[in-house]
């Protein structure tokens, strides 16, 4: 783990760590109102000693690198564009 940068600003030492990116894309066409249209997110997390695996380890760059990127890839697989209101069922579930 690497921090980048230390500063102490009135007694108070603030620590900078590295931050994995991942920018992900989809083009995709609604299947609800057949609207074709393209979106992009940025997903990131720091490589700190708090970002943990189950097992209490802490996590190495690449398993934060493989989780940012499974995240864009859930991200990526939905294909609602986002204009569309989630119905709430009164049981508790959204349809």
């Amino acid at each position: 783990m690497r921090r980048l940068a230390t500063a102490a600003v009135d007694d108070v030492t603030t620590y900078v760590y590295q931050q994995v990116k991942h920018t992900a894309k989809r083009r995709v066409t609604c299947e609800e109102c057949g609207l074709k249209f393209n979106r992009q997110r940025t997903f990131t997390q720091t490589v700190n000693p708090f970002n943990k695996n189950p097992d209490g380890s802490v996590k190495t760059f690449m398993e934060v690198m493989a989780a940012v990127r499974v995240k864009a890839a859930l991200w990526e697989a939905d294909p609602d564009c986002g204009n569309h209101e989630v119905e709430i069922d009164p049981a508790g579930g959204a349809s």
